[in-house]
């Protein structure tokens, strides 16, 4: 009867660790689990880069003077001056765009188109400083004729600004015929500012020079 108590004793007993185990693996397999979960990684940004506007180009309405042995256009608002030796400057409200075209006796050609070049740059060299010859094309075509061409920059004190502007100053010449007892040596220099040279070279000087034609 003893035994008998012992040993149900005993198999209640295992029951409950039984029962214990059971539990503690139902906990183990249906309670939270410690997991590292991996973030999601954020969109990369793309860069849209702003677009430069473009300058609006300029359309200059033009009238004709008449100088020595030419006609040329020149934008309305602009100042002809006529100064010695047959010199005519065009010259727009602010004074940093410019045009100069000079006419000399030159009979037979003596003095050869590209050496006219080189003698007005020298002048702008004394005018500026830094002068910096530039390498652009040797002729261009004017009036029907082809001219020599040459280009420099350079810091030149203009009247109302405090510190000198840097200008590109571009000169073409030609003999006008070319090797007569009557030929006339043409020289026309224009310059702007350097930055935006070529909006004004397109809007003014070419329209200008695309118009200059020959009288005699």
């Amino acid at each position: 009867m003893q035994r008998k108590y012992h040993f149900q004793h005993l198999m209640g007993g295992l029951c409950a660790v039984a029962l214990l185990l059971l539990f503690t693996a139902c906990q183990w397999t249906s309670g939270p689990q410690n997991t590292t979960s991996t973030p999601t990684p954020l969109p990369t940004p793309t860069f849209t880069p702003t677009p430069t506007p473009s300058p609006t180009p300029i359309v200059a309405t033009l009238k004709t003077y008449t100088g020595n042995g030419y006609t040329i256009d020149y934008p309305k608002g602009w100042t002809a001056s006529i100064g010695s030796d047959n010199i005519v400057s065009f010259t727009d409200p602010t004074g940093l765009l410019s045009m100069t075209i000079t006419v000399q006796s030159n009979a037979q050609g003596a003095t050869g188109s590209t050496d006219l070049v080189d003698n007005a740059l020298q002048v702008f060299k004394t005018q500026a400083s830094n002068f910096q010859q530039l390498n652009v094309a040797s002729t261009a075509t004017i009036g029907s004729e082809t001219w020599s061409q040459g280009a420099a920059t350079g810091d030149v004190p203009v009247t109302g600004q405090v510190a000198p502007v840097t200008m590109k100053n571009v000169v073409i010449a030609d003999n006008h015929p070319t090797a007569s007892s009557t030929t006339m040596a043409y020289t026309i220099s224009y310059s702007a500012g350097v930055q935006d040279f070529h909006l004004y070279d397109q809007g003014y000087f070419q329209p200008m020079l695309q118009s200059f034609a020959f009288t005699s």
